[in-house]
């Protein structure tokens, strides 16, 4: 681990541009798509919150979180859509709703 930081360290004063990992297109796509909903969803707005969680209800949200282990972006706007469309919102949450945000929770218990 040294190595490759010393490595890096040895690239940034040398001026060459660090390793850089592309994100495949699909990848990139839905990782703006979250972050345009999440911003959406910002605030108390009942409306976008509904229209958003019926693009991506929190089943899938749920099943996408835990199989993207490694991909730190897509996770961080899944993360901040699950906030703001399902924690953060308007109308009171239902039963059946509450039951999934706690398995979401859970599941980042378990994320390591």
């Amino acid at each position: 681990m040294e190595d490759i930081e010393q490595q890096v360290v040895d690239e940034m004063n040398a001026g060459i541009s660090p390793i850089r990992v592309e994100i495949p297109a699909k990848i990139n796509y839905m990782t703006e798509l979250l972050r345009v909903m999440a911003v959406a969803t910002e605030g108390l707005n009942a409306t976008t919150e509904v229209k958003c969680q019926s693009v991506l209800p929190i089943s899938r949200l749920r099943k996408m979180i835990s199989e993207c282990s490694m991909l730190y972006p897509l996770k961080h706007y899944l993360v901040h859509f699950f906030i703001d469309g399902f924690i953060d919102i308007e109308k009171d949450v239902p039963n059946d709703l509450s039951e999934n945000i706690w398995l979401m929770l859970e599941s980042f218990l378990e994320d390591t």
